[in-house]
């Protein structure tokens, strides 16, 4: 099974570091935040991997792939910035062809992904996303799920959320995703493709107890430091 990693956005919560160091090559525990993606995909046979880059970036990436010897590490030059599904929909397609997993670049996340593809593919889903409880659920996109966990709203950044769980950044897909029409290159996953799946009931959400952290802010990043 293939993963991606998305590891293209300009990380504005974190500037100025991240105008010198692209966010998911921060350091956390002298190993960059990547380096933990790469590895738990590795675990549970997730391979090869691609990682999508941005063109001003694929040099220093190209170094991290050479350092860590990442050789089932494969960078998809990215030249304009097109969201969290764009660059998959325009340069990954003809790759994924069977069920796949992407994940967000710049998080640090323990989960059993071998049980949430099964649960996936016993739910007959087209997309599902990852889930974890937070005590600030308010801060994220908040999956609104029935009791057979198929979500049927996602709420982002509500002011008053019904539930604790929110995205964890991590989700698996069938290739039939790249057969909805998309107005635009530039495609968010949230925002353009997992409101299509709603509507076909079949986006799915896999909660899980492992730990999470997002790196997206320094008060964040560093509690990752602290406590990963």
């Amino acid at each position: 099974m293939k993963g991606v990693i998305q590891a293209g956005g300009m990380g504005t919560r974190l500037h100025p570091v991240t105008l010198e160091i692209p966010k998911p090559l921060l350091p956390v525990k002298r190993k960059p935040i990547i380096q933990y993606l790469v590895e738990l995909f590795r675990r549970y046979g997730v391979k090869p991997i691609f990682v999508i880059v941005n063109t001003k970036d694929i040099e220093v990436f190209s170094k991290w792939k050479s350092e860590y010897k990442n050789r089932d590490v494969t960078l998809v030059e990215e030249k304009d910035r097109l969201g969290t599904w764009g660059g998959i929909q325009k340069y990954l397609r003809s790759e994924l062809s069977e069920t796949f997993v992407v994940s967000n670049g710049d998080e640090l996340k323990e989960i059993d992904v071998e049980a949430m593809v099964r649960f996936h593919k016993t739910k007959k889903a087209l997309a599902t996303v990852a889930a974890i409880k937070v005590e600030n659920p308010s801060d994220y996109g908040v999956l609104v799920a029935t009791k057979e966990r198929r979500v049927k709203e996602f709420l982002y950044k509500p002011k008053n959320p019904t539930t604790n769980f929110v995205m964890a950044g991590l989700y698996v897909a069938e290739p039939a995703l790249f057969n909805f029409h998309y107005e635009s290159e530039s495609l968010m996953a949230e925002e353009d493709v997992f409101w299509r799946v709603m509507k076909e009931e079949k986006l799915y959400e896999f909660k899980y107890e492992g730990r999470w952290f997002d790196c997206g802010t320094f008060e964040r990043y560093e509690r990752a430091i602290m406590n990963w």
